[in-house]
């Protein structure tokens, strides 16, 4: 019943499980899976009813955006939760002021959700379990989205439109 409540702080437990589904260590995904299961099953109970429009800013490595750039009119599925934001502004701020460099790149994820689409797998608006007022809307682990486009934008910040697919 608290899963979402105690994803959506920066705990140890966000910062493990987050880690587990990053670097796909079984072991600890084992131990995870009803934290995993009920995270999902909160999902689909309180799965938003509208079409909307949520953004997520962070920094990348070339390498991925790369990979990405060749993904262009494609499906991708990402294999952890991810949490994002209906409010612009706080993706970007989430950015800061980085710089960009040989290494890493500013990217601002902007995402259409249509939860009426078939297929398209729950997310949920967390404000009523969030302990920050972001706006925050989290996508179920292993969601699918279509790709549809990249461009380098103002601010040397690197823009990647998909739809939830």
């Amino acid at each position: 019943e608290y899963s979402l409540w105690w994803y959506s702080r920066e705990t140890f437990i966000y910062r493990l499980l987050n880690k587990a589904l990053r670097i796909q260590n079984i072991d600890f995904l084992f131990l995870f899976r009803f934290f995993i299961r009920d995270i999902e099953q909160q999902l689909y109970e309180n799965q938003y009813l509208s079409p909307i429009r949520v953004y997520r800013g962070q920094l990348m490595s070339s390498d991925e955006l790369n990979i990405l750039k060749k993904s262009q009119n494609k499906l991708i599925s990402i294999n952890s939760f991810l949490s994002t934001s209906c409010n612009r502004q706080i993706a970007l701020f989430f950015l800061g002021s980085s710089p960009y460099n040989d290494t890493y790149e500013r990217v601002l994820f902007e995402i259409d959700a249509d939860p009426s689409k078939d297929g398209v797998k729950p997310f949920a608006d967390l404000s009523k379990f969030s302990y920050f007022p972001e706006g925050e809307f989290l996508m179920t682990l292993g969601s699918v989205f279509y790709l549809k486009n990249i461009y380098l934008g103002e601010n040397h910040i690197w823009h990647i439109e998909m739809d939830l697919y």
